[in-house]
């Protein structure tokens, strides 16, 4: 059997990008279900270090997968960002 052709390494990452975004959504249902815990308890949405220990850990665990730092940091500030902004509605 002969490497993948283009379009079938194109319909890899497609599928790869589905679950990416089935990912992103049920982190952003565990997102709403602890924002709902904080305004029960009166906590505000955004807490700086709680999102500097998630940040540090993902940031680690990038490197660890051999990616680059930098672009998982962004990555995950928009994820935290996302998730801050469904906690508020």
């Amino acid at each position: 059997m002969g490497k993948p052709d283009l379009d079938q390494l194109r319909a890899q990452i497609d599928g790869v990008d589905r679950e990416l975004l089935a990912l992103v959504q049920r982190r952003l249902q565990l997102a709403r279900a602890i924002g709902d815990r904080k305004l029960a308890a009166g906590q505000p949405v955004h807490q700086p270090e709680r999102e500097a220990t998630v940040m540090a850990d993902r940031v680690e665990h990038a490197v660890q997968l051999g990616l680059d730092p930098e672009q998982a940091a962004r990555l995950f500030a928009q994820l935290m960002a996302w998730a801050r902004a469904a906690q508020q509605r």
